[in-house]
């Protein structure tokens, strides 16, 4: 039935879309069974905005998807400034081959209260 292998996807597309963001929002350290898991982004919140850090912060997140999400693959990753709302736009293509999902783009901001997908 074409609808269930519809839900089926989309549930498994959350899961995976759940898994990159607590990426980004999980600090190194801060799971014990796993202490390097995350990315320190939040390093980056505090330090006044700049295009120099929006290139850290997607060198950054392109390292940790690539080491803790391996069912992805990232066709592009923009980090923009935002100066107005005080933080980074971050547009991420992926790919996710087990799920025959091809380019498909996700946008969130990271700013002082972590990142959230839009």
């Amino acid at each position: 039935d074409p609808q269930v292998i519809d839900v089926d996807a989309s549930f498994d597309e959350a899961a995976i879309k759940n898994s990159v963001k607590n990426i980004f929002n999980t600090v190194p350290g801060e799971k014990l069974l796993n202490p390097e898991f995350g990315l320190a982004l939040k390093r980056y919140l505090f330090a006044p905005l700049s295009q120099d850090l929006a290139e850290d912060i997607g060198e950054e997140i392109v390292r940790g998807i690539e080491r803790y999400e391996p069912r992805v693959r990232i066709d592009r990753i923009d980090v923009i400034v935002d100066y107005d709302q005080n933080e980074y736009i971050i547009s991420l293509t992926l790919t996710i081959p087990p799920l025959n999902i091809l380019q498909k783009s996700y946008s969130g901001f990271l700013s002082q209260t972590g990142f959230s997908f839009l």
